[in-house]
């Protein structure tokens, strides 16, 4: 455990009821502030891509410079960006407000979402240093890793029920599934690659088909 509150990080496929569990928590907890991380999109965040791209150029034209290789996706980039700065930020904000943060989508959301739909560079032979790098970094600032889980059925049928479905709304059944699977196979990559690294971060596990959300923040401190 470093010196200052612990980094938390709800991990879980669409509809395993992380949003509901960090709500759960910081309703419960006054010690605990959610973060959600730097967008490329949103003008605010400019400074942050601005002071962390710099810093991974040359990992980016290594990654490109393979022609067999599709080109990075400025998507990629702005991820890799994140993952490659956004730690200090937040062990800055846990320090400066002395509070737990929960973050419901962190890094391994963006790490498998990397894994599991990144472009060919990702997994060539050039991009070994780079993951080993950001697993690394990652393990030594999450503290704390909760893994929600839940049948496929389970899952489409909760994201099915709510009026917000992101990208599984425009999916059949069958394609929904098959993303569910293969966003659920990536998460499982990061995190045995976490677990891999000596002093890395506590993974805990719950079905929440046998834990209501509420039952699991009880058991959370």
């Amino acid at each position: 455990m470093n010196n200052r509150p612990p980094i938390i990080e709800l991990v879980g496929p669409p509809g395993a009821g992380k949003s509901t569990l960090a709500e759960l928590l910081l309703w419960r907890n006054g010690d605990m502030r959610a973060q959600t991380f730097p967008d490329f999109r949103k003008l605010q965040d400019d400074p942050f891509f601005a002071r962390n791209t710099l810093a991974l150029a040359p990992t980016f034209l290594r990654l490109g410079s393979n022609p067999k290789d599709k080109r990075l996706t400025r998507r990629d980039a702005a991820l890799m960006t994140v993952l490659n700065g956004w730690h200090r930020e937040l062990e800055r904000l846990a320090v400066s407000y002395g509070m737990t943060i929960v973050l419901d989508e962190g890094a391994i959301c963006l790490l498998s979402k990397l894994h599991g739909f990144g472009s060919e560079s990702l997994r060539g032979e050039d991009a070994k240093i780079w993951w080993g790098k950001t697993y690394q970094r990652w393990a030594e600032t999450l503290d704390l890793i909760i893994q929600l889980e839940a049948s496929a059925a389970t899952l489409l049928q909760r994201i099915r029920s709510r009026g917000r479905q992101y990208e599984i709304g425009k999916m059949t059944d069958a394609e929904a599934l098959k993303y569910l699977a293969r966003i659920c196979a990536a998460q499982g990559q990061v995190l045995s690659a976490l677990a891999a690294i000596p002093g890395g971060p506590q993974i805990i596990r719950y079905n929440t088909e046998d834990h209501t959300p509420d039952q699991i923040a009880c058991l959370i401190r």
